[in-house]
């Protein structure tokens, strides 16, 4: 998996279809953040994408965040589990703790 690029054009860097979020402001760095998610055969992908500018060059940072689907368990006792599960891991956080330690040294 990709986690960073360097690129001319920003959307470039993100390998899916992802929707703008907004600005986040992480260690003095200004972040363009895109996300975006999609289902399939039995797993959830979640896309977090930051991009930032450094000398007329996009840096993007993307993560892919790969969990269970809870849908296939629908109408069985996993369900709800399978669901609280999900709201408890809060992969977001953990992108954010990650990109927090991307610095420029020399650009």
């Amino acid at each position: 998996m990709k986690v960073i690029s360097v690129n001319q054009d920003p959307k470039e860097g993100c390998v899916a279809v992802v929707e703008y979020e907004g600005q986040e402001t992480i260690n003095d760095i200004t972040y363009d953040v895109y996300g975006g998610s999609e289902g399939a055969a039995g797993s959830f992908y979640e896309d977090f994408c930051y991009i930032t500018t450094r000398n007329q060059k996009y840096f993007v940072l993307e993560f892919v965040v790969r969990t269970v689907n809870c849908g296939v368990y629908y109408g069985t006792e996993n369900w709800e589990p399978c669901n609280q599960e999900i709201e408890k891991a809060d992969p977001k956080k953990g992108i954010e703790q990650i990109v927090s330690t991307f610095r420029f040294l020399h650009w």
